[in-house]
């Protein structure tokens, strides 16, 4: 059995290197049509598409392997979404080593895995000075890791029948209520056209707000991922405010579950308007942003208007509170209370069934929810106050779920903060690099500005860093299960 399930997991990397290898043409294809001659660009990504593309046409020769997908268990569905992960990181990483844009592999890896995680971080000081191409990718990266293996899913799972929900439950973390979707093929489907929809239309946009296209699409790339990676050396700090604007709302867009615009698209709009998570990110996006703005404005004694202190504090809080880590000003020169609300929004995150990081919304709405029942059960010790979430009674197996993520977020957390301040970090600039990290945010604060890159950390900490911004995107369980002896023991 153990034959046939390494078989499949074989066969679907190589597809997924297929798809990898099909998405290095656009790179290619650009550096060809604006005639890039700088780092070899053309003959990287042209040699890396070609092997990516050969790779995944040799699946064809594995056909017979869907014959086994009974074979294929949960357990190996974690294992083939890790590894799928790291081998996207390992190929997508080469055109960075290759053209000579980083001094090792280490380095070069960082940045890969950064992207396909949506983390945002960069090794690169001012990735102005990179090819157009090489950006181009750098944001394709953050799009592919955002719509993660969604599109790879529509192409291999048609052919594995049930055992297609093992990859699903293991991809889609968080408190999705898997009951009221639809099958799981028109579930993808319906995700891919929402993230390409969402990604053209900020395309467009930015480019009538006066960017160039190649600007344009790789910001909406990234925005749509809720990513993070601009073309800029300070992010989005000299943007203009109507750009800043359409990106402000492109990430809040990017933060609602995907499942609430099918909902909107079959006009099911009072199923929308009843979903307690969506209502929950509204109100505390709108609140947070207008005292962060309040906040901002008073500190800045004058030296802001009242305008631009609303837009640089919305932008950065929904930036931080989506995941996606664009940046709009320095934050680390904010009043300190600022900088705290920002980390705890590194902490929140968005709603689940989005391309956010973090521990998602709906976790802290059950929390909430559970913590006031606590109260009621205190003072009426005879009543039975079941959990209602979207008007269903929830069993104490998903409280505890949820109160076990939570617990395992903060250690693992706080684990990487202890190995950051051994690297030489202080208090402060530990918890941030720690928890940025994991929710997949990338800018941070302290010893660490909003607007550096990691060029300066110590080679342990980009490792202790890749190692959480993967656990932290593939939702901590899925990354820790594989390495725990008894989860592959046979039962």
């Amino acid at each position: 059995m153990k034959n046939k399930s390494t078989a499949i997991i074989v066969k679907l990397l190589c597809l997924l290197l297929g798809m990898v290898g099909v998405m290095m043409l656009l790179p290619f294809l650009w550096a060809w049509f604006t005639h890039e001659t700088a780092c070899d660009t053309q003959p990287v990504f042209g040699g890396l598409a070609l092997v990516g593309i050969l790779i995944g046409l040799s699946s064809r020769y594995m056909r017979r392997v869907w014959r086994h997908a009974a074979a294929f268990r949960v357990r190996d569905g974690f294992l083939t979404v890790v590894l799928a992960w790291l081998v996207m990181a390992v190929f997508s990483a080469l055109p960075y080593y290759l053209t000579g844009l980083t001094d090792s592999f280490s380095d070069a890896f960082y940045e890969s895995i950064s992207g396909f995680t949506t983390t945002g971080s960069s090794v690169f000081q001012d990735p102005s000075l990179l090819p157009e191409s090489v950006l181009l990718w750098r944001a394709l990266t953050q799009w592919i890791g955002g719509l993660g293996i969604i599109i790879f899913m529509i192409a291999a799972l048609p052919a594995m029948g049930l055992a297609g929900y093992a990859l699903f439950a293991a991809e889609m973390t968080g408190s999705m209520d898997h009951r009221s979707q639809p099958r799981l093929k028109d579930t993808a489907k319906i995700i891919c056209v929402v993230y390409i929809s969402l990604t053209f239309a900020e395309t467009i946009l930015l480019g009538l707000a006066g960017m160039s296209f190649h600007d344009a699409f790789c910001h909406a790339l990234s925005t749509a991922a809720t990513g993070g990676f601009s073309t800029y050396p300070d992010s989005l700090v000299s943007a203009t405010p109507l750009v800043q604007y359409i990106v402000l709302l492109f990430m809040f867009l990017s933060g609602i579950n995907y499942m609430m615009y099918y909902f909107m698209l079959k006009k099911q709009f009072a199923r929308v308007a009843r979903d307690e998570e969506l209502r929950a990110y509204g109100i505390y996006m709108l609140v947070l942003c207008l005292l962060a703005s309040v906040a901002l404005y008073l500190s800045a004694s004058g030296r802001l208007e009242a305008e631009e202190a609303f837009r640089l504090a919305a932008f950065q809080c929904v930036s931080i509170g989506t995941t996606t880590g664009f940046v709009s000003s320095d934050f680390s020169l904010w009043p300190a209370g600022l900088q705290w609300v920002l980390l705890g929004l590194m902490v929140v995150g968005a709603c689940s069934g989005s391309s956010t990081g973090a521990m998602k919304l709906s976790r802290f709405v059950l929390m909430f929810k559970n913590t006031l029942l606590e109260f009621k059960r205190a003072a009426h010790p005879r009543a039975v106050l079941p959990l209602k979430y979207n008007g269903r009674v929830l069993g104490q197996e998903v409280i505890r779920q949820v109160l076990a993520f939570f617990f395992l977020y903060v250690l693992v957390g706080m684990v990487g903060a202890v190995c950051f301040a051994f690297c030489g970090f202080d208090l402060v600039t530990s918890f941030a690099i720690s928890f940025s990290s994991m929710s997949n945010i990338g800018p941070v604060t302290g010893q660490v500005c909003s607007l550096c890159a990691v060029t300066d950390y110590p080679a342990i900490a980009k490792w202790i860093s890749m190692w959480l911004m993967l656990v932290g995107r593939l939702g901590l369980f899925t990354v820790l299960l594989i390495g725990m002896p008894s989860f592959w023991k046979n039962k």
